[in-house]
């Protein structure tokens, strides 16, 4: 059936770096602006920036990632909505759980036999 395809690692990656960018660009602009000259050390030197940089990429990493995890789960959640025949069944509430997929009529003699044979109970077939 395929690996789907996910937008959450670019999410993390991209935001990872502009918190690293923000990170390291932050405190040199603000040493550069107001200049405090320490005995002929660098105005702008990279080793005292890199732990900000290191905090603000695992900051923005996690925010934006969670944040993109509830995004992308509510996007989602609009164009796949629980079909009518999944709330039918009461035991999926009470003591199962069950998996509601949709695939194509070319697909669908596969996905029974594939869980089929990992133990599923009942495999429904409804067609819109």
């Amino acid at each position: 059936m395929g690996e789907p395809t996910s937008l959450v690692p670019w999410i993390a990656l991209a935001f990872g770096a502009l918190g690293c960018f923000i990170g390291y660009s932050f405190p040199a602009w603000t040493a550069s602006d107001w200049v405090l000259p320490v005995s002929g050390k660098p105005i702008v030197a990279i080793p005292p920036f890199t732990i900000i940089g290191f905090e603000l990429t695992i900051l923005f990493t996690t925010i934006f990632t969670l944040l993109g995890l509830f995004l992308l789960g509510f996007i989602d959640s609009l164009r796949f909505p629980i079909p009518k025949g999944a709330k039918k069944y009461r035991r999926f509430q009470r003591d199962r759980f069950g998996v509601v997929v949709r695939c194509d009529e070319t697909k669908l003699e596969e996905f029974e036999s594939i869980m089929k044979k990992n133990g599923a109970e009942e495999v429904h077939v409804e067609k819109e």
